[in-house]
C-alpha cells in the first residue's frame, strides 16, 4: 500500500500540502526504483510486485498530475516496473502471469466485468510516456497509430473496477483524452471520453472531479464557452464532495479562465477561502497553476 502513494493523495488533495505530498511521492520514486532493480538483479520478481505497480499507477500518478510535476513523472515512468512494461518482455511476462493465478486479478464476470488488465495498466503507462514527449510531428504520427480509439478506452471505463478505487487524473480515459486534445487537436474525442467515464461512475469524487476538470477544458477547445463554465462549476462540486481543497483550488481557477461577468465575483470570492486552507505558501499555487495551463 505504501508504493501505492495514497499518503502524498491525502497531503495534497485534503491539505494542500505540496512539500508533504512531493517528499511523499520521492519516496514512493525510491521504492519503486529499488524494486526495478531488484527485478533486473533477479533477487525478486516481476510477478510479486504486480499489485504495487497497478495500484501505483492509479494513485502516485494522479498525485503528480494534479501537481503539474512531470520531472517526478518522468522518474517514475523511467524508473519504475510500470514504464518497464513498455519495454522489457520479461517484466512483462512476469506481471501478465499474476492476471491468470491472483484470484484478485483473475477474476472476470461474464459480462465482462474485472479488477483490471494488463492492457489497461500499459496503456496508462504508454500515455504517461507520450505525454513525456517532444511534441513533434513524428511523435504526433506514432501516436495516432496506437492510441486507441474513444469507443474501445472507454470500455476500460464501464468495465474494469480498479480504476473507480482510487484514481484521478492517471485514469487511461482521461490521459487518452489529454493526449487526444493537447497532442492531436481532435478535442471532440477529448470531450467524449471525460463525458463517458462520467457516465460509468455516478460515485466516485476524485475521478468525477478530474473528468469535468478535462470536460471544460475540451469543452473551451471547441469555443462552447458556457458549457465550459458549467463544467468547471461541476468539477467545484465533485471536489466539494471529496473534501479536496486542492482541486477545489484548481477548479475554481478553471471557472475563472470561462466564466462570465456574473460569475467571476462568486468564483473569486470562494478561491480566496479555499486558498486559505491549503498549506503550501500563494506563490508556489500560483506557480503550479501557472504551469499546468501550459500544452502537453
Amino acid at each position: 500500500m505504501f508504493m501505492f502513494g495514497a499518503d502524498a493523495l491525502g497531503l495534497l488533495m485534503w491539505f494542500g500540502d505540496v512539500q508533504g505530498a512531493r517528499a511523499g511521492v520521492a519516496k514512493v520514486l525510491d521504492a519503486h526504483k529499488r524494486e526495478l532493480a531488484s527485478v533486473k538483479q533477479g533477487t525478486s520478481s516481476a510477478e510479486g510486485a504486480c499489485m504495487e505497480t497497478a495500484g501505483s499507477m492509479g494513485v502516485v500518478c494522479s498525485v503528480m498530475l494534479a501537481m503539474g510535476d512531470f520531472n517526478m513523472l518522468r522518474d517514475y515512468i523511467t524508473h519504475s516496473l510500470a514504464g518497464a512494461l513498455l519495454t522489457d518482455e520479461d517484466v512483462r511476462t512476469g506481471i501478465s502471469a499474476m492476471f491468470d493465478t491472483m484470484p484478485l486479478l483473475k477474476w472476470k464476470q461474464e459480462d465482462g466485468y474485472k479488477h483490471s488488465s494488463l492492457e489497461s495498466i500499459m496503456l496508462a503507462a504508454r500515455s504517461i510516456s507520450a505525454m513525456l514527449d517532444m511534441d513533434t510531428e513524428a511523435n504526433r504520427d506514432a501516436l495516432r497509430e496506437w492510441l486507441p480509439p474513444p469507443e474501445v478506452i472507454l470500455r476500460i471505463t464501464e468495465k474494469e473496477t480498479m480504476w473507480a478505487a482510487h484514481c484521478g487524473a492517471s485514469h487511461p480515459a482521461l490521459l487518452c483524452a489529454r493526449l487526444y486534445g493537447e497532442r492531436l487537436g481532435r478535442w471532440e474525442a477529448a470531450r467524449d471520453l471525460a463525458a463517458g467515464l462520467l457516465c460509468n461512475e455516478d460515485f466516485q469524487p476524485l475521478m468525477r472531479t478530474e473528468a469535468y476538470r478535462q470536460m471544460g477544458c475540451a469543452l473551451a477547445a471547441l469555443q462552447d464557452s458556457a458549457a465550459a463554465n458549467q463544467a468547471a462549476w461541476d468539477a467545484l462540486a465533485e471536489a466539494k464532495k471529496g473534501g479536496y481543497v486542492w482541486l477545489q483550488m484548481l477548479s475554481l481557477h478553471d471557472v475563472l479562465r470561462c466564466c462570465g461577468q456574473a460569475d467571476e465575483a462568486d468564483a473569486r470570492s470562494q478561491l480566496d477561502a479555499v486558498m486559505q486552507e491549503l498549506s503550501a505558501p500563494p506563490d508556489e499555487v500560483e506557480a503550479i497553476v501557472t504551469s499546468m495551463r501550459e500544452p502537453l
